[in-house]
């Protein structure tokens, strides 16, 4: 799905029209991201915010339902600088 994707941004009539390099680079940084946010959490998780942070599996299920909840609002909000010039 994510090389139909890479497809997509490069081609000039239906997608944005993007040059490979640039398509490829947006693939790799999406995929860094995807497999670096897991560490990055579990981290902070158990340096930072501790065990006694969130006191119950309830208040973690809310917090962590917040930060997806967030993610998708940031998907969903359009930007000037999505496509390069």
């Amino acid at each position: 799905m994510l090389s139909l994707f890479t497809l997509y941004l490069q081609n000039p009539d239906e997608g944005f029209g993007w040059t490979a390099e640039n398509a490829t680079r947006l693939y790799s940084n999406y995929l860094m991201f995807v497999y670096a946010s897991p560490l990055i959490g579990g981290w902070l998780a158990d340096r930072k915010l501790g065990y006694s942070a969130i006191r119950d599996d309830r208040g973690r299920v809310f917090f962590m339902a917040g930060h997806l909840l967030l993610g998708h609002v940031l998907f969903s909000v359009p930007s000037r600088w999505s496509t390069p010039r």
